[in-house]
Formats: C-alpha cells, sequence, structure tokens
C-alpha cells in the first residue's frame, strides 16, 4: 500500500511511566515535501522520529509511513547528530566514513 502522505500521524502519544513524552500528534505530510522538527529539550522530537521508523511503540494512536504502519519494519534507519559526535572520533568512522564523506563532498557543488 501506498500513500501520497509520508509520515502521517493521528493521535500519537508515548509515556514512559507517568512521563508523557509525546501527547496527541497529528500530522500529515505529503510526500515530497521538506518538514523538520523544531522545539526545545523534551517536546517529543526524537520520541516521533523513533515512533516513525518503529524503534518504539506508541501507547496510543497510530504513524504510517508512505501507507505502511510505522510498527513494521521499514528498513529505515536514524543516526541522530550533535554538533561533534563522539562516534566521529572513532577509527572505524574515520576509515569508512570519513573516506566516504570525502569523496561524496569532492562532488558536491557548493
Amino acid at each position: 500500500m501506498t500513500s501520497d502522505l509520508a509520515p502521517r500521524t493521528a493521535g500519537l502519544t508515548k509515556r514512559y511511566g507517568r512521563l508523557t513524552a509525546l501527547d496527541d500528534l497529528t500530522l500529515d505530510v505529503p510526500a515530497g515535501e521538506v518538514f523538520g522538527f523544531l522545539g526545545p529539550n523534551g517536546a517529543g522530537k526524537s520520541t516521533t522520529i523513533r515512533l516513525l521508523l518503529g524503534l518504539a511503540r506508541p501507547t496510543a494512536g497510530h504513524a504510517w509511513v508512505f501507507g505502511v504502519d510505522a510498527g513494521t519494519r521499514l528498513g529505515l534507519s536514524w543516526l541522530p547528530g550533535c554538533s561533534r559526535p563522539q562516534w566521529a572520533r572513532t577509527s572505524i568512522f574515520r576509515r569508512i566514513g570519513g573516506e566516504w564523506w570525502g569523496s561524496y563532498a569532492s562532488q558536491c557543488r557548493w
């Protein structure tokens, strides 16, 4: 099943015990649109991404990516970023990721 919406949520809620990390999010993003999550720490941005990727289960509500239930293994992954990530300093990243980034960046027109 495909959809013109990627992602779509309806009443998406996630609670960890008494803490509500995400409360009743309804979101429709058309395919091809650029969409960003902005908000203060604790607003539910990362929780929403985890739910959309199937890395967490919602307490209530539903989420879909291109019409496929987000609880299904979609083959998607996520690498959370920060200004100076710890993983970027590891030797394996420098050998694999660093070489890839260098070849990619050399082909870009900035």
